[in-house]
């Protein structure tokens, strides 16, 4: 099963448990290559017949270190893709009453002026395989990480409803799916992830691989954030292709 994941330096906790944290039993069934470049990195992609190919060098040569040696991406050999970060965002319902054409605005102000959008319609134009969207880890932040004893239910559903909404009014007309991050990294306080997810999150662009962010940076996950995303994905896509 051939899975293409294109991203920015988010999908680097991923890559890094992929390479460091998955058997050679689950490695036979999965084949993963990724395609990555911090920041905006990935706006130097265009769409060249059937192929997203890097408009510059610097890209050309992060996306061959990040996928060990591809410097294009062919879509047609792909069984499964997965648009991780790129300003994906989560989407949060309110308690507040909006009409259906204020939500439907608000979900497209939300998501289709962003750069992973542009891919997703990009790799639409020449596949009709299913793409998956991964949005950017919600924030860690250690003062929400014990503020209750349980889960905050209201804000946990104001998450979950708000994904299932975003897929029902955009991501599903383009064939595609937003995925709401593993419930285990979540925060009681239901709108930030867990701290101990931040915690010792590494660098992924060239000059820098594997130095540790700044011990204040609240976007990036680590290696154990990024194993538990990949299995809760791939146990998604192997019971999607199932007959």
């Amino acid at each position: 099963m051939k899975i293409c994941i294109i991203g920015d330096s988010h999908t680097g906790a991923l890559k890094r448990a992929w390479d460091n944290n998955f058997s050679s039993l689950e490695r036979n069934v999965f084949d993963i290559n990724f395609f990555a470049s911090g920041g905006l990195g990935m706006a130097g992609l265009k769409l060249d017949g059937k192929k997203l190919l890097p408009s510059n060098d610097i890209l050309k040569e992060k996306m061959k270190f990040t996928s060990n040696g591809h410097t294009c991406i062919d879509l047609t050999v792909y069984d499964f893709f997965l648009i991780y970060g790129l300003r994906a965002m989560p989407y949060f319902t309110g308690g507040v009453f909006y009409s259906d054409i204020v939500i439907g605005e608000s979900i497209k102000d939300n998501y289709t002026n962003s750069l992973f959008f542009e891919i997703l319609k990009m790799v639409r134009q020449v596949v009709d395989k299913k793409i998956f969207i991964g949005h950017c880890p919600l924030l860690a932040n250690k003062n929400k990480d014990e503020n209750e004893e349980r889960l905050n239910i209201d804000l946990s559903n104001q998450y979950i409803n708000g994904i299932s909404l975003a897929n029902k009014r955009l991501f599903n007309l383009y064939g595609s799916e937003l995925l709401a991050q593993p419930t285990e990294t979540i925060a009681k306080d239901g709108r930030y992830t867990h701290s101990r997810f931040s915690k010792g999150s590494k660098r992924l662009d060239l000059a820098g691989i594997g130095q540790p962010h700044p011990e204040n940076d609240n976007f990036h996950m680590n290696d154990e954030f990024g194993k538990l995303w990949l299995e809760l994905f791939l146990k998604k896509i192997s019971l999607s292709s199932r007959p």
